[in-house]
Parts: structure tokens; sequence; C-alpha cells
């Protein structure tokens, strides 16, 4: 049995998130951070590899609410500081801009850290590198939320880009998770179960889709959904 369930990796971010309704707020965020809350509060056994500049942010305060979350903190001389102004209150569009980003992810500076699933949980394209992908695969099941493929920073500024490598990597991964417009970007398609069939083929083991009235999973055999509810 492994020592964790999962080990999640990717930067914590300094966020200013713009509400709709012009409420601001400034908080710790980036993907590792809640979905380390997320899973530590299944029960699972969760480990976190954050990376920021230390200086800037303290790591294991952030995660010290968070019941059965060991933190493994990088130190980076750069954070990923971003600001969000949300434009529906349903918040499913952003326009995101971005002051810095962390110096990547390098396999070398990975801990043995053993987990059932190691979770690579960047926020954008370059934090963590593709060769990050068959290393993990090396120690665990990979799980992937493919933003951090497919958000570039440009000029400040955030924008998408299709993933050039994503049909010799997703055989890598066991879970691939993707919300509708990423999951578009990366097939061409807008029916969501077909865009999950598609990245299916192309390797991926088992794909969640979120989409603002749903989470749809594909394992291969069957399209599940479940409504998301207010």
């Amino acid at each position: 049995m492994s020592q964790f369930d999962s080990l999640i990796i990717g930067e914590v971010a300094q966020d200013t998130n713009v509400d709709y309704d012009g409420t601001t707020v400034h908080a710790v965020g980036g993907a590792v951070y809640y979905s380390g809350f997320a899973a530590a509060n299944t029960g699972h056994k969760t480990a976190v590899l954050p990376k920021a500049d230390t200086a800037q942010v303290d790591l294991a305060a952030a995660f010290a609410p968070a019941p059965n979350v060991t933190v493994y903190p990088l130190h980076s001389r750069t954070s990923f500081v971003t600001k969000n102004v949300y434009h529906t209150p349903d918040r499913e569009r952003r326009t995101s801009t971005v002051d810095s980003v962390i110096e990547p992810y390098r396999t070398e500076e990975v801990p043995d850290i053993d987990a059932a699933i190691w979770h690579l949980a960047g926020l954008a394209a370059g934090d963590i590198p593709n060769e990050m992908i068959p290393f993990a695969a090396r120690h665990a099941m990979v799980a992937i939320d493919v933003q951090t493929m497919l958000r570039w920073v440009e000029n400040g500024g955030m924008v998408y880009h299709d993933w050039a490598e994503k049909k010799e990597l997703l055989p890598y991964v066991r879970f691939l998770k993707t919300d509708a417009a990423e999951a578009e970007i990366l097939t061409g398609l807008t029916d969501r179960a077909e865009a999950a069939r598609q990245l299916y083929q192309w390797g991926a083991k088992e794909i969640l889709i979120t989409h603002n009235t749903e989470v749809l999973v594909y394992d291969g055999r069957e399209i599940y959904t479940c409504p998301i509810r207010a």
C-alpha cells in the first residue's frame, strides 16, 4: 500500500479575483491548492509539492487548515501572480492577466514520494514540462489537469493553444481532467461525450470533462454524467 493516496504537483498562485459585480478578493489559489483541500476532505492521505517564491508565500501555512496533507515545499525565485476578471455569475468565462510565473518544475527536484496517484496540476504551459509526464508514470498512475498544457502566458495575458504533443503523451495519463472549452481546443469537438471518446482513443484511460451544467466521465465503456447544482 502506498504511503499517500495522491501527490499533487503544481504552483501556488497569488491571485487577485474580480467577480462580475466588481467584488475583489486577494487570495492564495491554484489547482494544487484547491485539489489538495478537496482530496484531503475526502479522507485521502494527500501530499502536495507546491512551488512559489517562499519569501512571499508560506507554503506550509497555506495548507495548514487542511487535514491529512503533507507539504513538500519547493522554492522558486518567482511566483505565479495573476489577476482573474470573471465576466459572468457562473464564472465560466474569465480574462486572466499574469505578472509573473514560476521557474519550471524539474524532474531532479521532485522527491521520491510514494503515492498511488501523481496529479500534475500546473497553471500554465511550461510550469510542468512535458518530460514530467513519463517521469511521473514511472512512479504512479498519472492524473493531469490539462490547463497546464493549454494555457500560455503571452504579453501578460493568458491565451489557449492546442497541446502539440497530446497524442504522444496522453497514453501515459490514467486520469485526464479538462473543462468543456479545453476539450474543444484539444479535439475540435463541441459535443462533450464525443470529445471524451476522442481523448480516450488518443490514450487517456479515464476522462473527466466539467461544464457549468454537469460533470461528465468516460472510462472507455460508459458515459457517466452528474448535474451541477448550486
